[in-house]
């Protein structure tokens, strides 16, 4: 489960995770009202996720890189 701060001002987020860390192989590339995804990796290795916040005038710069391993 990833998750991350909610902000106030957030209709919706932007969710990338991806098996390289300059999300050319994205696996997921979606919007969420949530502030947290549900994620199943099918194989193991080392996944990247950033988020970014939306509303309906303005969004935020995406988040930093994060990454986790599954073994």
């Amino acid at each position: 489960l990833l998750t991350w701060s909610h902000t106030n001002f957030t209709e919706n987020y932007f969710i990338e995770i991806a098996k390289d860390a300059s999300f050319k192989e994205k696996l997921v590339s979606e919007d969420t009202e949530e502030n947290f995804y549900a994620f199943q990796p099918e194989t193991k290795g080392t996944y990247y996720w950033r988020v970014q916040s939306k509303a309906s005038s303005i969004q935020s710069d995406l988040s930093k890189t994060r990454n986790f391993k599954v073994q």
